[in-house]
C-alpha cells in the first residue's frame, strides 16, 4: 500500500465521541486560541482553505489523537486543540484529505504493526468535518481496507468507497452504508473499476466484460443519494495487441454530463462518454479543454499536469521553447480555463530552453522557469499570485536552480528573483 502522509481536522467546546459514530462540538465557540503545533514525534500539523473563507488545522502529538482546530474567516484567533479521535494501542501511519466546499474528508489509517504494508490489518478511520458549527463525524471500520474519500465541489456528499458491496457515503446528516444494486446481467460480475462520485452527489461504476480480444465496457450509473444502479450505455474495445491484461479499466467523472475512460494496459486509447440529453455518446475529442501536448519533446515543447497549486490543477509547458503555456482546473469546474500565452524571453535573444520546472508560491501562485542550457544559459520566469495574472522576467545568463523559500521567495541559486512585495528584482 502507497503510504500517504496526514492532514487535517477541526473543533472546539464540548466534544462527545462514540466509537464508530460521531462527534459534535458545542456553542458558545470562541477564536481567542493559539494554535497548538506539532512536529517531532507526531504529525506536523497541515492547513485547509475551506470555500467560506475559514482554515482548518490537522495534526497530531503523538500519532495516537488526532486534534484539530479551526480558524473563521475573521482571522481572529484559533479555536481550542479538540481530540476528535483516540486509538491508544494503534498507531496513524497514512493518511489522505479531499475536501469540497466547506467539508472536508480525513482518511486515517491506524495499525498496530507501523511497518507493515498490508492495508487490511487495521483500523480505517474516516472523518467528515464541516466549518458551519465546527462540527466532525467519525466512522471507524476494524479489520477492513483503507479507503480514500471523494467529495462534491459543493460539500455535500462524500464517498468513502466500496466496503463488502455496499457504498459508504457521508451527507449533512451522517454516515450511509447502501448495498450497491446492480443490473441482473452484471450481478455475478466483478466490476473492473471502483465507484466513483459525480458532481451532483450521483454513482458510476464501469463494468468490464472479456470476451476473447475484445472488452465490452458498460457505464453504470445511479440517482444522486442512492447505489441503485441502471445501464447507461456500453461499448466494445478490441484489444490493440496479443499481450494486454484484459478489462482492467481507469475512469473520472469531472463533470454529471461526461466521464473519462482509458485502460490502465493500454489495451485501448482513452476515450469519453458524453451525455447529450438522455443519450450518452463516444467521443475521442476531450470535453475537459485540456490542451494537448507530448509528453516529451526537445527545447520543452511538452506540458506538465501537477496539482502543486491547492486545490487546483495546473498545466504549464511551451509551444516552442521560448514562451510559457499556463492552463488551470479550477477545483469543482469540468473544464480547464482558456490557455494562456506568456513571452518572457524577446525575439533575437540567444536562449535555448533545456528544461522547464514549476513550483507553488504561497497559497494560490505559481511559478514557472524555462531552464537555459549552453551556451547562452538564462532564466525565463512567470510569476502568479492567484493563477490568472502573470507577470514575467528573462534573467540572461543565469544559472541558479529555481526555488522558493520559507518566506515565499523565488530564488535563482541563491539569488532573490521575485518577492510579492517588490516583484522581480533587477536583470
Amino acid at each position: 500500500m502507497p503510504r500517504r502522509r496526514l492532514w487535517i481536522g477541526a473543533i472546539t467546546a464540548l466534544v462527545v465521541l462514540v466509537g464508530g459514530g460521531w462527534i459534535v462540538l458545542a456553542s458558545g465557540l470562541t477564536n481567542s486560541h493559539e494554535l497548538e503545533r506539532f512536529g517531532h514525534g507526531g504529525m506536523k500539523n497541515r492547513f485547509i482553505n475551506l470555500e467560506d473563507g475559514s482554515q482548518l488545522s490537522v495534526g497530531s502529538p503523538d500519532r495516537h489523537r488526532i486534534v484539530v482546530q479551526w480558524k473563521d474567516s475573521d482571522g481572529h484567533g484559533w479555536t481550542a486543540p479538540k481530540t476528535v479521535y483516540e486509538d491508544k494501542r494503534n498507531t496513524s501511519v497514512d493518511s489522505t484529505i479531499r475536501y469540497g466546499g466547506s467539508t472536508v474528508a480525513i482518511d486515517e489509517w491506524f495499525s498496530f504493526d507501523t511497518s507493515s504494508e498490508s492495508d487490511t490489518d487495521g483500523v480505517d478511520v474516516k472523518i467528515a468535518c464541516v466549518s458551519a458549527g465546527h462540527r466532525c463525524d467519525v466512522r471507524e471500520d476494524r479489520n477492513s481496507t483503507s479507503s480514500t474519500a471523494a467529495v462534491t465541489s459543493d460539500g455535500r456528499t462524500i464517498l468513502w468507497g466500496v466496503q463488502n458491496g455496499a457504498a459508504i457515503t457521508w451527507t449533512a446528516d451522517g454516515f450511509h452504508s447502501a448495498k450497491e444494486k446492480v443490473p441482473a446481467e452484471f450481478a455475478s460480475q466483478a466490476p473492473s473499476a471502483s465507484t466513483v462520485l459525480a458532481p451532483d452527489g450521483s454513482l458510476l461504476k464501469l463494468v468490464g466484460q472479456e470476451h476473447g480480444k475484445t472488452c465490452t465496457l458498460t457505464l453504470l450509473g445511479s440517482e444522486p443519494g442512492s447505489a441503485t444502479f441502471t445501464t447507461l450505455t456500453s461499448v466494445e474495445k478490441p484489444f490493440k495487441d496479443l499481450y494486454d491484461t484484459g478489462c482492467t479499466i481507469d475512469m473520472s467523472a469531472p463533470s454529471t454530463d461526461w466521464v473519462q475512460v482509458g485502460a490502465y494496459s493500454g489495451s485501448w486509447d482513452r476515450f469519453w462518454w458524453v451525455r447529450r440529453g438522455g443519450d450518452w455518446r463516444e467521443t475521442h475529442k476531450d470535453p475537459s479543454g485540456l490542451i494537448p501536448a507530448p509528453f516529451y519533446a526537445p527545447h520543452c515543447r511538452f506540458m506538465v499536469q501537477t496539482q502543486f497549486v491547492n486545490p487546483d490543477n495546473f498545466s504549464y509547458g511551451s509551444t516552442n521553447g521560448r514562451n510559457i503555456r499556463v492552463q488551470v482546473h479550477r477545483h469543482g469546474a469540468a473544464r480547464w480555463t482558456k490557455p494562456v500565452i506568456l513571452e518572457p524571453v524577446a525575439a533575437g535573444t540567444s536562449f535555448r530552453c533545456a528544461s522547464i520546472e514549476g513550483q507553488r508560491v504561497g497559497r494560490d501562485g505559481f511559478v514557472v522557469a524555462l531552464i537555459g542550457g549552453r551556451p547562452a544559459y538564462g532564466r525565463a520566469l512567470a510569476v502568479t499570485q492567484d493563477q490568472v495574472h502573470w507577470k514575467t522576467a528573462y534573467f540572461p545568463g543565469a544559472r541558479g536552480s529555481l526555488s522558493v523559500d520559507k518566506s515565499d521567495r523565488v530564488r535563482l541559486g541563491d539569488t532573490v528573483a521575485w518577492t510579492s512585495e517588490d516583484g522581480f528584482t533587477k536583470r
